[in-house]
């Protein structure tokens, strides 16, 4: 089941959602992968990227045998958050390579339930096209605008 609507079109601060209920099955990361990055389209491409290997992480993650999964996707003026949830009863479970890209990757994450949520931000922040390749490699570790900057240079 997909529904999308446009809430408030006219408005700055206008809300796009997407909600689609998962099949079963271990399609279930791939096409929720694949509906994100669709989705998450007016962003520099790194962190539609980023969006897609994180929902599918989270999906993996929560998948269950004869459990409903479904992804909302909202979009937010220049942020998107991400939320996947699960029709089992149970907290959603962690797992601490999937918290490392959630912090890494993620402006903000966190969960409730049976919920998991993260927030990207789909601007670039800083502009690093004056800088050399080595010079942004050497920055990767602690500056994501770095990242972007090299992926934008090499992406296609």
């Amino acid at each position: 089941m997909v529904r999308a609507m446009v809430i408030g079109a006219g408005d700055s601060k206008a809300t796009l959602v997407a909600e689609i209920q998962l099949p079963e099955g271990p399609r279930a990361p791939f096409i929720a992968r694949r509906v994100v990055r669709a989705i998450i389209t007016d962003a520099p491409a790194s962190r539609s990227v980023d969006a897609a290997l994180l929902v599918s992480e989270v999906v993996t993650l929560m998948y269950e045998p004869n459990v409903t999964l479904s992804v909302r996707v909202e979009e937010i003026g220049r942020s998107a958050r991400v939320t996947a949830s699960s029709s089992a009863s149970a907290d959603a479970p962690t797992d601490e390579i999937v918290t490392k890209l959630l912090d890494r990757l993620s402006d903000g994450w966190g969960h409730r339930g049976n919920k998991v949520w993260f927030d990207l931000e789909l601007v670039r922040r800083q502009t690093l096209s004056h800088l050399s390749d080595e010079e942004l490699f050497e920055m990767v570790p602690v500056d994501r605008d770095a990242r972007d900057e090299i992926f934008s240079r090499y992406e296609g």
